[in-house]
């Protein structure tokens, strides 16, 4: 099925971890779906997620996962609370790749009539939107754009009820200490690679603003509400799900482990790098055991791999999120924009462990609607605190009852077939 006669080509792109890779994955293949053109650009390990979508995967060079277990990725995944530590570390990964990547992209991206990029590919997505004269969207997964209504996700965990100055402030300072890293490297790209001017001092957000670029949020208004003060050209989708094949099947040892008691709590934290994932593992491990519950611990790219499992605890690599957390007791994660949006569907309570980045505002936005306790910081996780956590998410009947009900409004959206409305009226 077309967009009444209109078949577009489309290009979109997204370079950081499975999850924020993955949501962009769920668009291309609602776009092929409804008879488009899609290419999509990213790393070769994420093939498999649109294998069959009919969707034209391009792969840029480098290894994703050894990119961010080097030291600056290390650097980056122990920045904690502290964005400045952050920025320098993704800089410096950024300084290796960005310009390597932006020819991959302008060649795999020729021929479009519309580009799609992300938090992580719109830079190089909107250079080339002018360089070619096309329409370009952007796409978020946080709400980083500028409001007096709501702080910016990307410092330190600010919450709710600052003062709407304090708020703006919040989103500029997250922009410059993300921008005036990469302001050389961006604009030597732009200006060598692309054969465009460079951006201006303080970069292009306040032009893109003025443009009234398309804009969607790939999140649940049920977790963020709509600011007042974002134009038109703002949408909240609700989020973008990525299912499996109905034919997946999952592990038989994984089925007899769940079938052998009672509904498990996952444990795990997808690509965040771990310094000594050998006494991560043993201290959930121990927190299990200390709660009296049955556990899943999944092994990510920290490498938690628990040696001597007792019969109540079963380690897996990786498990579809949207087969596995709805059979969970609670999910216990890294506050990542995708497990978020995970566990909130599977309509069970979280306990957060932030470790960088937006995590830390995740964590306090599922604290504030009661579905979870307040989070343990990766850098002051003990087995106690976790232990605690857990019982409080198993036993608080008031938290289980809100957690089921936003699982139900978030199933209830249609965040996917939103976004692609939006894209087709562009054409």
């Amino acid at each position: 099925m077309h967009f009444g006669s209109i078949r577009m080509r489309i290009a979109l792109a997204a370079f950081g971890s499975r999850g924020d890779f993955q949501p962009m994955a769920a668009l291309a293949g609602a776009l092929a779906a409804r008879g488009h053109d899609v290419r999509l650009i990213g790393l070769a390990e994420y093939a498999p997620l649109v294998a069959g979508r009919g969707v034209d995967f391009r792969a840029l060079s480098g290894d994703h996962q050894a990119i961010f277990q080097g030291d600056a990725g290390r650097r980056m995944f122990a920045s904690g609370r502290h964005p400045v530590r952050m920025i320098r570390a993704v800089t410096e990964i950024t300084r290796i790749w960005l310009p390597r990547w932006a020819p991959e992209i302008r060649d795999y991206a020729a021929g479009v009539d519309l580009l799609i990029g992300e938090f992580t590919s719109f830079v190089l997505m909107a250079s080339l939107a002018e360089l070619w004269g096309l329409p370009c969207v952007r796409v978020l997964l946080q709400p980083v754009r500028r409001s007096a209504f709501l702080p910016s996700p990307m410092v330190g965990g600010l919450t709710a009820g600052l003062p709407r100055w304090l708020n703006l402030f919040s989103h500029d300072f997250a922009e410059q200490i993300l921008w005036q890293p990469s302001r050389r490297l961006v604009n030597r790209i732009r200006q060598e690679i692309y054969g465009l001017p460079p951006w201006p001092l303080l970069g292009p957000s306040s032009g893109f603003e003025r443009a009234r670029l398309p804009v969607l949020m790939a999140y649940s208004e049920a977790l963020v509400p709509r600011p007042p003060d974002w134009g038109c050209e703002v949408l909240c989708t609700g989020f973008w799900f990525l299912d499996q094949a109905p034919d997946w099947q999952p592990p038989a040892d994984l089925v007899r482990f769940l079938d052998a008691g009672a509904a498990p709590v996952y444990l795990g934290f997808g690509s965040m790098g771990l310094p000594a994932p050998a006494a991560t593992a043993a201290l959930l491990v121990a927190a299990v055991r200390a709660a009296g519950c049955r556990a899943i611990i999944a092994a990510g790219w920290g490498g938690l791999a628990p040696a001597d499992l007792p019969p109540e605890i079963h380690a897996i690599d990786a498990i579809p999120h949207d087969w596995l957390f709805p059979r969970m007791a609670a999910i216990v994660h890294h506050g990542g924009a995708g497990t978020t949006a995970a566990a909130l569907r599977a309509g069970v309570p979280s306990v957060v462990v932030p470790f960088m980045a937006d995590q830390p505002y995740w964590a306090g936005r599922l604290l504030g609607l009661g579905v979870a306790p307040p989070a343990i910081a990766h850098d002051r996780l003990t087995a106690p605190a976790l232990a605690t956590a857990l019982r409080i998410a198993l036993d608080d009947p008031a938290m289980r009852a809100r957690a089921a009900g936003f699982g139900a409004r978030v199933r209830a959206e249609d965040g996917l077939g939103a976004a692609v409305a939006r894209i087709e009226a562009l054409a």
